[in-house]
């Protein structure tokens, strides 16, 4: 009789987080998800991203660059370096790329960029460094043939402003109304068609067809980068079934409002 050996493979789930600091993994970044640069071409900008190790035991850290974009359906992708047209990540030099951490260590790790001459493009460029704390092995999962590792990343934006330079334009592509038991919220998506990082916030006011406004709603601030879009959910509870007309405004602190007029059906 013959026998056979099965083999399992390691499982990676990897999580990338870009809003909020929190511990993952005993690694928490204390300066921000977002470093946002202002430069000119031949310039050379500085910064900082300061980990801490926040565990009682020592914990292996590395830094590695990629591109970074997302959509409006939810979805982030993180591709090699150098393959989205507004990368900036052949022009970042990270200090260092591993890390040894002692329990409750703080470490601060300089990255430099260096913006070259002869930029084709204007506005902004970005990618990410991606801090991951690394888990070691459990040599009792491998001896029965499964491990299982979580491996969680940060993903620290940077992003390059070229001076004032880059066009500031928005477009809404597509919008819906969504009922989920007793809230209804008003989907509204829109996209970056311009050049520069806008970071807009949404805010619809609604009117019945009289002309009479039946309130303002507000849907947040969220950022967009040039070739991308989001999806905003601004909440309007309590309103009798009809049909509405709604304003829609983007307000971006360093860009003009945007606007747009929908017809809005409630059933």
């Amino acid at each position: 009789m013959k026998s056979f050996c099965l083999y399992f493979p390691v499982l990676l789930t990897s999580f990338f987080l870009l809003s909020t600091s929190s511990v993952f993994g005993g690694i928490l970044i204390l300066n921000g998800l977002s470093h946002i640069h202002e430069g000119q071409e031949g310039q050379t900008l500085k910064g900082q991203i300061v980990v801490r190790n926040a565990q009682s035991t020592e914990q292996d850290v590395k830094l590695y660059l990629r591109d970074y974009y997302f959509n409006a359906n939810g979805e982030s992708f993180f591709p090699e370096i150098a393959t989205q047209p507004r990368s900036n990540a052949k022009w970042i030099d990270v200090s260092e790329t591993y890390v040894t951490l002692n329990p409750m260590e703080e470490r601060t790790i300089d990255y430099e960029i260096s913006i070259p001459n002869g930029v084709e493009m204007d506005g902004t460029f970005w990618s990410v460094i991606l801090v991951e704390g690394i888990v070691p092995p459990d040599p009792n999962m491998i001896e029965r043939g499964l491990q299982v590792n979580t491996v969680m990343r940060y993903a620290v934006q940077v992003v390059t402003n070229l001076g004032e330079t880059g066009s500031k334009e928005l477009q809404f592509t597509n919008y819906d109304v969504e009922k989920k038991e007793d809230a209804t919220s008003l989907l509204i998506e829109v996209e970056n068609t311009g050049e520069r990082l806008l970071i807009p916030e949404l805010q619809v006011e609604l009117y019945d067809a009289s002309g009479s406004k039946i309130g303002i709603y507000n849907g947040g601030k969220k950022k967009l980068y040039p070739n991308t879009s989001q999806k905003f959910a601004i909440p309007i509870q309590d309103i009798p079934e009809g049909t509405y007309q709604a304003l829609v405004l983007a307000d971006s602190p360093d860009a003009d409002i945007f606007g747009a007029n929908l017809t809005v059906e409630l059933e």
